[in-house]
């Protein structure tokens, strides 16, 4: 017969001994993986570097630009080529890019694998002086930058008309023609100034009348008299050759020939 005691003594469970070899076991396992894990990572990384170093250029990112075209400037850049993007020096992308007579300054970044990052700094262009058939691109300071051509995206420019060359290269005349332009502008819209000689513009509106300056010599308030007389001066428009404004207390009306006054 057993005995109670006994018996609630053999229902205690034994515990079991983790072996020294199991352990031994998961560890080598654990080892074995981050060796794998490790020559993947190690192999990607490869990999990628020498994909980085040969991939060719696909993208070409061009920043900054307004009056070029970004196909232009790519071209300029890679001169129409595909190459590995390591080939590409950014000293020689930068001389081939301010070549061009539009382009002020440039930067340019390589962002591997295959991408070419190109901003630009164009120049600013304030008007469009015409000479015989021939637009000539210039700046605020009277300096020509280039010939106009049909893919340029240009501004609304000052219109100068000239039949002299030597009023082209004339930047101190450039300037102060511009000058002239922008406030007789604020009067009336102009369509364009001509240059007659150094002393002598000729400022056609718009509204059919045309206003002789001297953007040299002309004093403020012959501007203010102009729009004040302006109505009056319209009125007589088809009457009129000119009028010279650059007096300080008169205007100068040339008639049209054959015109009653």
């Amino acid at each position: 017969m057993l005995d109670y005691k006994d018996l609630k003594k053999d229902e205690k469970p034994k515990q079991k001994n983790v072996s020294f070899k199991y352990i031994v076991n998961i560890a080598k396992l654990v080892v074995s993986l981050s060796i794998i894990a490790g020559f993947f990572i190690l192999a990607a990384y490869a990999y990628n570097q020498y994909s980085s170093k040969y991939a060719k250029l696909r993208y070409v990112v061009i920043d900054g630009n307004r009056a070029l075209p970004k196909t232009l400037i790519s071209h300029i850049a890679t001169k129409g080529s595909s190459l590995k993007l390591s080939s590409y020096k950014e000293n020689i992308i930068y001389y081939n890019l301010i070549s061009n007579p539009w382009i002020e300054n440039a930067r340019i970044s390589k962002i591997y694998p295959d991408t070419l990052y190109i901003k630009v700094k164009e120049k600013s262009p304030s008007a469009a002086v015409i000479l015989k058939k021939t637009a000539y691109i210039i700046d605020k300071n009277g300096s020509i930058i280039d010939t106009y051509k049909q893919y340029l995206r240009l501004p609304k420019l000052i219109k100068i008309s000239t039949p002299n060359k030597a009023f082209l290269n004339n930047k101190t005349l450039l300037k102060a023609v511009m000058v002239m332009y922008e406030k007789l502008d604020k009067v009336e819209k102009i369509n364009y100034i001509e240059i007659v000689s150094n002393s002598y513009q000729l400022a056609h509106f718009k509204g059919g009348l045309n206003v002789a300056v001297n953007s040299f010599d002309c004093p403020e308030k012959a501007i203010t008299r102009l729009k004040e007389k302006w109505n009056y001066l319209y009125s007589l428009k088809n009457k009129l050759d000119s009028v010279s404004i650059c007096f300080d207390n008169k205007f100068v009306l040339r008639w049209k020939k054959g015109v009653k006054r």
